[in-house]
């Protein structure tokens, strides 16, 4: 699968995941979103970058993250044959959450000072995130996919009739220069 239409998928499915993960947040009243997150674990790290360095390697990182979320999805197609559909995505979805389940509890074990956002909220949403990123990375590659073959339609469809004749058809016919 082409790296474009990847990293397209990546666009859409972590902004929109984040966007979840943004809205679940003010709806806790609680620091759920990834990107905000990633900042305060590296401004409370043992280099302890400032808030205005921070942020910006925070989401930087976030989206590299969602870019091998897909490209390993994109892999797993490939591997399986198999085409984008919904149920994919959804299981992308839910494997790349348990995944980033995983990496984040360790994270937060690993860190000397962690943020403290409460673990069942985070985890919950976080796995729910995950699950939106995998459907709408999935619904991108679809979409691409189906422009793919519409472009490749052509865009006026001409059709014999069947009392046409023409002299090519005939493989006796003999032609001659008028």
């Amino acid at each position: 699968m082409q790296q474009r239409k990847l990293a397209l998928a990546n666009l859409a499915g972590t902004t929109l995941m984040t966007l979840f993960s943004e809205a679940v947040s003010y709806l806790a009243k609680k620091d759920l979103s990834e990107p905000v997150l990633l900042s305060k674990f590296l401004e409370h790290s043992p280099i302890s970058l400032p808030q205005k360095q921070a942020r910006p390697i925070a989401w930087i990182s976030h989206y590299v993250v969602g870019q091998a979320f897909a490209t390993a999805y994109g892999l797993a197609l490939k591997q399986l044959d198999a085409k984008p559909a919904a149920k994919n995505g959804l299981l992308m979805g839910v494997l790349s959450g348990l995944t980033g389940v995983g990496i984040w509890k360790a994270t937060f074990k690993l860190h000397p000072n962690p943020p403290k956002p409460p673990a069942a909220q985070f985890y919950t949403q976080l796995l729910l995130a995950h699950v939106v990123f995998g459907l709408v990375a999935d619904g991108v590659l679809q979409l691409l996919d189906k422009q793919k073959h519409e472009d490749s339609k052509p865009l006026v469809a001409v059709e014999q009739a069947a009392d046409t004749y023409y002299p090519l058809q005939d493989e006796n016919a003999v032609v001659s220069p008028s």
